[in-house]
């Protein structure tokens, strides 16, 4: 039996307190092979991203709330 490895990605948990009542995960386009390569990157960028993330939302008053690896399916969940 063959188990299928899920990518990482890296998620980040935003909130927008004028415009919807609830958070929400984005996920990073770019995958990771797996969870601790992920870490590691987001461990190194992670100043990088908060400033990326910032710039990408500058129109839309929001908060970072989180930065995390999670695969797709627990993004959704």
């Amino acid at each position: 039996m063959s188990t299928m490895i899920a990518p990482y990605f890296i998620s980040i948990l935003l909130s927008f307190p004028l415009i919807l009542p609830t958070d929400g995960w984005v996920q990073w386009q770019f995958a990771f092979p797996n969870k601790a390569v992920c870490e590691e990157f987001l461990s190194e960028q992670h100043e990088s991203l908060f400033v990326n993330i910032t710039r990408a939302f500058l129109s839309m008053p929001h908060v970072i709330n989180d930065f995390q690896c999670m695969t797709v399916e627990e993004g959704v969940q």
